[in-house]
């Protein structure tokens, strides 16, 4: 929905502040007569406008503000912050500008009263000081005067020549060069400048200029006075590089267009015409006609924006594009910034880090070819340090799985450009005349709650508009995983014997992981090799599937199709389907090599060997691995001038595969992987609901893993297996209730051998399945809540998911380790209603307690109740105040409870 021409000019009808957001959400308003875009999401509001000489200037990112208010005047925020020592002065000396040309602004003034003051350059500077209660004038009002094509043009040309001055940044600079020495706190030791202005130039002659950096930008360019980072770098046939993009025109359209311009090889957020509306904000390089849309969705269910750029060359010759971002806000000074992110290793992914920012340039980024284990394409800032349930954060996300750099650029004036897209560190990507390159989907986030409300935010986001839309509202079947139960050896007689005692427990399906073709029966052979291994299966894979549904399960499948193995008669046949460079040896670890999918025809070869393997048995479930970085990138298939785009290429060429598989096999529920948790990002959710997090399933790392993923994921994507113990990564030993309710906060499946644990535990494991039947939909759609932070408070940590629907919670609270006699806090619960009644169950009691007369830790024939009981009742606002008192006494302890409104019908 748009509405047109909306100003303090066209005050409406009267409404409240609650109604107004309520009529506007999913909107873009614009201000014809002063170019000015409102974009208002659920509550929030996103507020940019065209400046004087067609430059796209942010002006506003926040809470939402009523349509009617002027918001232009937040642009005289844009010129120079205090008087630095500026090197254009050289040039003033030249002549004896009048400070009152300068610096008066008089709200009765013309314009053309202005341009002839500015043009008397010889005027007597011996009136004295000016007005100082007169406004200063504004870059915008500066530029339209300068813009003008009248008599008085020539005025102000005359004048700026005869100062030596050669653009308009000089003259700003020039205006707060007097502007600052009105100011007498300062304390400058020089003349006034209209006592003796040659003596002041020349104090400040030879010294660096203030420049653009004072300018909140939506898209910055480079090489023309701005030194930030920019939002792109070209190259023109000539070798130029001055892109001075500017304003042409703009459209709104209702819902969100798809992403045509990519050939539909880029994932994005989808939604419908009455969800979200879209601005398309076209510019254009005049003297070269290249264009480009700046393309922004606002969402009515959700604070988000979905930001694209998409680049048109008009021209008639090359055009090399060597960096675009998807996004860029410039923000304005707050008292500090900081940057929190995602970063980790393999089997440590994606720990919450924050830093405060100084002047200078954080990079996170990704080279590897996925967005990797080290770094996730995340990034938010924040007013301050960032806490859980307060203060502003503004968070970005790329919808993208391949090289990717997140930018945080604080200029020297204490402004920050936050910034995200494709990684320019080898990439380039030369654009043909009449050719479309379109960015990646760069998703905005709004929160005045804290990391808790941005982290719903995105949750809801990506649940209702990334995940593929046959199952947004599902819950994944519990799944057992056949790797860590017999790895390599997957014979028939082995993933039978696994299958019967699952069923048994309540597994509801059954993955077949590696090992199942070719000849592998270790990592070094057979990827791309995708046929039965008839000795470890002779009866294939149908007959496998039928007898997994005949004891009622689902059937699932490991595959890895990015990857093909020197020892495999794939490879022997396309040697040259690789990415390699054919003059250098070959460079692998463990005899695996990434194909080259920027070739159509390893595209089509991969689809249709993948659709035949699908299509040979009852598959509901694909495991998509990819346990390799990319390499030795060079694709023979490219010409030399045009190895910049193999990257993005590759991205792009998976992506087709995705897509193509996922639309021919709607039913399969795909779960994606990269050594772990090395892709996992919204690029990835758009084909499968799910994602291996991690290859580390031992439940303490696990706390920490799912923690930080918590912050931009959701639950229902997050793969939570239930492991053996010893652990087969750490050796840690863990209860099997800790390493329930560690996976309860996920996609609960299990990575065990369940043919060799005891009755008792089989037991045990059943009730927790069915528990986990029940409680599911509460923590897949409910709000996430991190209620202990188990990197600050390093000793414990407590999670909470409360549909707002249903009027359920669940909470879980774990000790990691244990310090005898002192108490834990009491938990604070949040997001319930205060007015409310609650009753809290304890789910699992404890069987474990303290002996009052040794002070040894002792099983107990009846269950401990952490409330003294099985259940209480309390008010909202009681649980949220007041708390539960948590009594862990050893490491790996944990409650857990079951909270409903009472006034709700079970």
């Amino acid at each position: 929905m748009v509405v047109d021409d909306v100003g303090p000019r066209n005050v409406g009808i009267e409404v409240s502040t609650e109604e107004r957001n309520v009529r506007l959400t999913g909107t873009v308003v614009v201000d014809e007569g002063a170019k000015l875009f409102r974009l208002y999401s659920k509550s929030s509001m996103y507020a940019f406008c065209v400046d004087p000489v067609g430059r796209i200037e942010h002006l506003y990112w926040g809470k939402a503000l009523p349509p009617t208010d002027e918001l232009t005047y937040l642009s005289f925020s844009q010129g120079p912050a205090k008087l630095q020592r500026a090197a254009v002065a050289k040039k003033y000396l030249r002549a004896k500008p009048s400070a009152t040309a300068l610096v008066s602004n008089d709200a009765s003034g013309s314009d053309t009263e202005r341009g002839n003051d500015l043009a008397d350059s010889d005027s007597s500077m011996d009136g004295g000081p000016p007005n100082c209660s007169e406004r200063a004038p504004s870059p915008q009002r500066v530029e339209s005067a300068l813009a003008e094509d009248d008599s008085s043009a020539g005025a102000h040309r005359d004048t700026i020549n005869a100062l030596g001055i050669n653009n308009l940044q000089d003259l700003l600079d020039a205006g707060s060069i007097f502007r600052a020495q009105i100011d007498t706190s300062t304390n400058i030791k020089c003349p006034l400048p209209w006592e003796n202005p040659r003596t002041f130039l020349g104090e400040w002659a030879g010294a660096a200029t203030f420049g653009k950096p004072a300018k909140l930008l939506e898209f910055g360019e480079g090489n023309t006075g701005d030194y930030r980072s920019p939002s792109f770098e070209l190259q023109f046939h000539d070798g130029g590089r001055v892109c001075p993009f500017r304003y042409r025109s703009h459209r709104v359209i209702p819902g969100k267009p798809s992403m045509k311009n990519a050939n539909g090889t880029l994932p994005e957020l989808h939604t419908n015409a009455k969800d979200a509306t879209t601005v398309v904000v076209t510019l254009v390089i005049e003297k070269s006609f290249l264009e480009c849309d700046l393309v922004y969705t606002v969402f009515s269910d959700i604070d988000a924006i979905a930001r694209r750029v998409v680049l048109r060359n008009t021209t008639i010759h090359p055009v090399l594009v060597e960096k675009l971002m998807s996004a860029t806000v410039d923000f304005h000074t707050f008292d500090s910034f900081f940057l929190t992110h995602l970063s980790g290793s393999w089997a440590n992914e994606r720990g919450i880090v924050s830093k405060e920012l100084s002047m200078g340039r954080v990079c996170i980024e990704s080279c590897r070819g996925t967005s990797s284990h080290q770094h996730n394409p995340f990034a938010a800032l924040s007013a301050g340090q960032p806490r859980e349930e307060d203060g502003e954060v503004y968070g970005m996300a790329l919808v993208y799985s391949g090289n990717f750099v997140a930018e945080a650029d604080m200029c020297e004036n204490g402004r920050v450009r936050l910034q995200m897209g494709i990684n320019p560190t080898n990439f380039e990507w030369e654009l043909q005349p009449n050719e479309i390159f379109e960015s990646p989907e760069c998703v905005l986030v709004f929160s005045d709650s804290g990391l808790t409300g941005m982290s719903h935010q995105f949750h809801n986001l990506f649940r209702n508009h990334l995940f593929p839309k046959q199952f947004q509202d599902t819950v994944c079947p519990v799944l057992i995983n056949t790797w860590e139960a017999m790895y390599f050896d997957t014979t028939y007689a082995n993933v039978m014997s696994l299958a019967k005692r699952a069923a048994k427990s309540g597994v509801e399906m059954l993955v077949v992981d590696d090992g199942w073709f070719g000849a592998r029966d270790d990592a070094t052979s057979s990827l791309g090799d995708w046929y039965v291994n008839n000795e470890k299966l002779p009866e294939g894979l149908a007959m496998l599937a039928k007898n997994i549904n005949d004891l009622g399960m689902h059937f699932g499948l490991w595959v890895e199709p990015e990857l093909v193995s020197q020892k495999s008669r794939l490879y022997q046949a396309h040697p040259d389907w690789i990415l390699h460079k054919p003059d250098i040896d070959k460079d692998s670890a463990d005899g695996d090599f990434v194909l080259d999918l920027t070739r159509t025809d390893v595209q089509k070869y991969l689809i249709e060997c993948m659709s035949s393997i699908f299509e040979s048995a009852n598959i509901e479930y694909v495991k998509w691995d990819m346990n390799s970085h990319i390499t030795e990138i060079y694709s023979d298939h490219v010409a030399p001038s045009a190895q910049g785009k193999v990257y993005h290429q590759y991205c792009m060429g998976l992506y087709r595969v995705l897509r193509t598989l996922t639309s021919r096999f709607p039913r399969i529920r795909f779960e994606t992987c990269c050594g772990g948790g090395g892709r996992f990002d919204a690029g990835m959710l758009h084909y499968s609901p799910q994602i291996w997090t991690s290859d580390n399933t031992d439940a303490t790392s696990r706390l920490f893993i799912q923690h930080g993923t918590s912050l931009l994921y959701p639950p229902s994507c997050i793969s939570a297996h239930i492991s053996s113990v010893p652990n087969h990564q750490t050796l840690r030993i863990s209860s099997f209730k800790y390493r329930f309710l560690v996976s309860l906060f996920g996609s609960l499946g299990l990575e065990l051998n369940i043919t060799t644990i005891e009755e008792e535990e089989c037991a045990e494991l059943s009730m927790y399945l069915q528990l986990y039947k029940a409680l599911s939909p509460i923590i897949h759609e409910g709000d996430f809540y991190r209620l202990w932070n188990p990197v600050e408070q390093k000793q414990r940590c407590a999670w909470m998911s409360y549909h707002q629907g249903r009027g359920e919670a669940v909470v879980a609270a774990f000790l990691l380790t244990s310090d005898p006699g002192h108490y834990l806090p009491r938990l604070r619960l949040k997001g319930l209603d205060p007015a409310a009644t609650y009753q809290v169950e304890e789910i699992i009691p404890s069987t474990a307690a303290h002996n009052v007369q040794t002070g040894r830790i002792e099983a107990c024939p009846a269950p401990i109740y952490k409330l003294g009981k099985k259940s209480i009742t309390a008010s909202g606002r009681t649980l949220m105040n007041a708390g539960l008192p948590i009594h862990l006494i050893y490491d790996g302890d944990t409650a857990a409870f079951y909270i409903r409104d009472s006034a709700r019908k079970m």
